[in-house]
């Protein structure tokens, strides 16, 4: 549940001596509940802020995928979050049994997130392919949101984002992208070594979003 602070005028009733009803007003704080950007806007900010804790621990600068994925789903459990890794879903790329996500995200006993997680140490666009579309395999549901982690190693972190950015406007989606947000201006990043790039997908006439997470992993090497 996302709450967020709103201040209003409460109005209470008191009953003086002589027996008369009157009006008592006064400030109050009290929070809406059950925001659906609230709730889009915490996971993808949390996840962002696992993987600036990510960056900063140098257990992990040749860590495997698996042991990242393990870092990141323990701290997104710490931070409240209902997380389970290698969970079956949807179908494997060779379209016969149900496929296993690296993390997936439940709110209320359901699917809430997928998240994909690969080391890139360079633009690797099969590598890349094969991710992106396990997970739209994967997620049959359709949720609201997805996110792609891209672990990165590699000695030029902005000239991999150009031509990442540049791939994803090129490649042929399983869902068709309607939209590219090249510096995902919902969030403020404070870490050079973090980008962020949203795009917009229409699935079954709605649309879904991939935020697509890089995290410069030992970028001082």
């Amino acid at each position: 549940t996302c709450a967020l602070p709103i201040y209003a005028i409460g109005r209470f009733f008191t009953q003086t001596e002589d027996g008369t009803i009157e009006a008592v007003y006064s400030d109050m704080a009290y929070h809406e509940f059950d925001i659906e950007e609230c709730h889009r806007s915490d996971v993808v900010k949390d996840v962002i802020l696992v993987c600036a804790k990510l960056i900063s621990n140098e257990i992990y600068y040749d860590a495997s995928e698996d042991r990242r994925n393990t870092y990141v789903r323990d701290l997104l459990d710490e931070k409240g979050y209902v997380v389970r890794d290698q969970t079956r879903h949807g179908l494997s790329p060779q379209g016969k049994d149900a496929g296993k996500v690296d993390i997936s995200i439940f709110k209320e006993g359901k699917t809430y997130t997928l998240i994909e997680a690969l080391n890139l140490s360079c633009l690797s666009k099969k590598y890349i392919d094969t991710h992106l579309d396990k997970i739209f395999d994967y997620d049959v549901l359709g949720n609201d949101i997805n996110i792609i982690l891209n672990y990165v190693t590699v000695s030029d972190f902005d000239k991999f984002i150009t031509n990442y950015i540049t791939y994803m406007k090129e490649r042929k989606w399983r869902s068709p992208m309607v939209d590219l947000d090249e510096k995902c201006k919902e969030y403020k990043i404070l870490y050079s070594s973090i980008r962020v790039v949203k795009t917009t997908h229409k699935r079954n006439g709605k649309n879904t979003i991939l935020y697509h997470i890089c995290a410069l992993i030992n970028g001082a090497k």
